[in-house]
């Protein structure tokens, strides 16, 4: 009981952080939950949206450059990070700190478990009712109603 009280209170302390960091760049829906520390990064002209009733557990990461949109109902496991960004690193006599970034949004459908250690990257679009099993690093498209594990994709096989 006084763990769910302090995990509430420490999602309140979040959100009003995020708004207060990023205002207008931000948009998180209801019933958030947060374990732990949610970190966040909004650079320039980048967008955040957070859909109704998504968990994030203890450490997660978000870092916009563009935009990362996440629908309803979706899980996070520990540590799950989400770069919308790449350094670019192959340009000459240039050094890579100063070589700037290449961008493309994330998308996370709803109904959506992303287990812990999941590393997700630019132009990732992660379809609806999917999970992604734990330490997988994705950097493609995963169509509606799929489970990815060990590097391969499944169609999920509903029960009545």
């Amino acid at each position: 009981m006084l763990v769910g009280i302090f995990n509430k209170i420490n999602t309140i302390i979040n959100i009003i952080k995020l708004k207060i960091c990023y205002g207008k760049k931000i948009s998180i829906g209801k019933n958030i939950s947060i374990r732990g520390k949610l970190y966040v990064t909004i650079s320039n002209g980048g967008f955040l949206r957070i859909g109704d009733n998504c968990f994030f557990n203890n450490n997660c990461s978000i870092n916009v450059k563009e935009s990362i949109i996440i629908g309803n109902d979706c899980l996070f496991g520990e540590s799950v990070k989400m770069y919308d960004h790449d350094h670019v690193y192959n340009l000459k006599d240039t050094l890579i700190r100063k070589s700037g970034y290449k961008v493309k949004g994330i998308e996370i459908g709803n109904n959506c478990w992303i287990c812990s250690d999941v590393i997700i990257l630019r132009s990732s679009v992660i379809g609806n009712n999917c999970v992604i099993g734990a330490k997988e690093i994705i950097k493609t498209s995963i169509e509606d109603n799929c489970i990815l594990t060990n590097k391969k994709i499944k169609e999920i096989k509903f029960e009545k």
